[in-house]
């Protein structure tokens, strides 16, 4: 497989790019025993970009980049009830040097519908071109790649087709976390030395008759002394009514736990959020009319002080398909 993806960026500041991405990957699979699995490729990747500031014609200079990896897996499935699963990847880079990645986990149905799931992997991701130059002019080009090592637990039970239950606990080692801090685009993005982070998550999901469906999700982190626009808790959930052209959703969200420092200083109101929509498609021609109705309460809700986010809103238009 080849691929080539092109970019040009153009900000209201002045901030203009454009970039190409380039790589190319090979990958063989093979069954090596009736009960596993063998895959293993190549992929290679190069990145060229240029950046410059319209209003000052300063030019950033973006070295160029490439990369190679290797990388191979095998899933073994020993007992029916029970998958295996394992792999390795070796990154190259001419800019971060050379990265070591793995994974391991497996699947076990327990009984009808419900099934225990386990991963231990380390991951790695590179800072963007985005993190590393932009907001304009508080760009980050030192930014260092960040790693994490993650460990997770989830049982999941479906009943039938029409109910859904899991829950997940994990753990997570970052180390020079990349984050983002403030509102684009006077924002800041640095790396944090090492994150460790406890959680929990959750969910359901379900289909009550022909029309209705249901769907809840929460999440709570334990994020240690990193507080700054690190929420420690979310729940967020829909309702959604469909039936002969007709819907209604109505959507909501929960966070707390919101500080404007770390350590715990600084804290912030929780955010509560609901959301209706509303649209209708049952006419003749390939024809919506909607209307979608944001914070209904009206709430003074702000993720970042001094940002406040819309109150009340009311939106409405027509989506016709043309082929």
């Amino acid at each position: 497989m080849v691929y080539v993806n092109w970019g040009r960026h153009a900000f209201h500041d002045g901030f203009r790019s454009l970039d190409a991405l380039a790589g190319a990957k090979s990958e063989w699979t093979w069954q090596a025993l009736p009960s596993l699995d063998l895959s293993q490729g190549v992929e290679v990747e190069g990145l060229v970009a240029e950046a410059k500031n319209e209003v000052t014609q300063v030019a950033y200079g973006i070295p160029t980049e490439a990369g190679v990896a290797l990388f191979q897996s095998a899933t073994f499935r020993p007992w029916s009830p029970l998958t295996l699963v394992a792999g390795w990847r070796v990154l190259v880079h001419d800019r971060d040097g050379w990265v070591g990645l793995f994974k391991v986990g497996g699947a076990l149905t327990l009984w009808s519908g419900a099934e225990l799931r386990s991963r231990v992997a380390r991951n790695y991701r590179r800072p963007t071109l985005r993190e590393r130059w932009l907001p304009f002019p508080v760009a980050n080009p030192e930014l260092r790649p960040e790693t994490s090592l993650t460990t997770e637990l989830t049982l999941a039970q479906r009943l039938g087709q029409d109910l859904e239950v899991r829950v997940t606990g994990y753990h997570t080692l970052a180390r020079d976390m990349i984050k983002t801090f403030g509102i684009f685009p006077a924002a800041q993005t640095v790396n944090i030395d090492e994150a460790p982070i406890w959680g929990v998550e959750g969910g359901l999901r379900a289909r009550i008759g022909p029309y209705f469906s249901l769907e809840v999700s929460g999440a709570w982190q334990d994020v240690g002394r990193y507080t700054r626009q690190n929420p420690s808790h979310r729940v967020t959930g829909s309702a959604v009514f469909s039936h002969a052209g007709l819907t209604l959703a109505l959507s909501g969200e929960w966070v707390g736990g919101l500080h404007m420092a770390n350590y715990g200083r600084d804290p912030m109101a929780d955010v509560a959020q609901l959301d209706l929509h509303a649209a209708y498609a049952g006419f003749e021609l390939p024809i919506e009319v909607y209307v979608d109705a944001r914070n209904l309460t009206h709430a003074d809700n702000a993720y970042v002080k001094g940002y406040p986010m819309p109150g009340f809103s009311l939106f409405g238009g027509l989506r016709a398909r043309v082929w």
